[in-house]
Formats: C-alpha cells, sequence, structure tokens
C-alpha cells in the first residue's frame, strides 16, 4: 500500500511538471491574418504566391497537399518564419495551410502559441 501512494505521488508530480512546460494553442486573432499576411484568400492564391511571400514551408504533410510555417511576431508587429529551433519571446504562430490539386489554397489556420 505504502509503495502504491509513493508511485501515485511520483506519477502527480510527473504530471505537475509536465503541464507547467505545456504551451497553450488557439486561434489566431483575425486581425493578424488581415494586417499581416493579407495576400492569403481562400480559392485564390496559388501556392507559389505562397512561397514568394514567406519561403519555403518548414513541415510537408499528404504529399505536400497541407504544409505549415512558424512564425514570431516582432516588437514592431511584423511576422518573421523561423526556421529550426525557436528560441523566441511569444507571440509565436503556427501558420498551415491546405492546398487543392491545382495548387490554389483551399484552406488555412492561423494558431497562436502561448
Amino acid at each position: 500500500m505504502l509503495n502504491l501512494r509513493l508511485i501515485i505521488r511520483c506519477l502527480i508530480i510527473v504530471a505537475l511538471a509536465a503541464s507547467s512546460c505545456s504551451s497553450v494553442i488557439g486561434p489566431a486573432d483575425p486581425r493578424v491574418i488581415a494586417e499581416r499576411l493579407p495576400f492569403l484568400h481562400e480559392g485564390q492564391t496559388s501556392r507559389q504566391e505562397v512561397i514568394d511571400h514567406l519561403g519555403d514551408p518548414l513541415n510537408q504533410y499528404e504529399q505536400g497537399g497541407t504544409v505549415s510555417y512558424l512564425l514570431v511576431e516582432h516588437s514592431d508587429g511584423q511576422l518573421e518564419v523561423v526556421r529550426g529551433l525557436v528560441v523566441a519571446k511569444p507571440p509565436i504562430y503556427n501558420l498551415v495551410l491546405s492546398f487543392g490539386s491545382d495548387d490554389t489554397l483551399t484552406r488555412f489556420s492561423l494558431l497562436h502559441i502561448e
């Protein structure tokens, strides 16, 4: 019985420690998209236009049909694409874009990571 209590206490401590290091992710304010990513329009923006503005994506999924970028917002409000390890203060965003078979943007989501 003593071992079970010790194990439960250890599990609670580990869970609390892990949760304190976790990030909160939620949808970004729509104004961020309108003001800082105005070129994104579902059904209109091409994959090449996205690459022209943001460069090559950080990640690709579904044979490239879905891509993602990690963005950091600087104090002047400008967004910068981040490559590799992120050592930045929030706000940080994850931009996820899906393209149709014609390489036109079908949908996108900007997630704010805190």
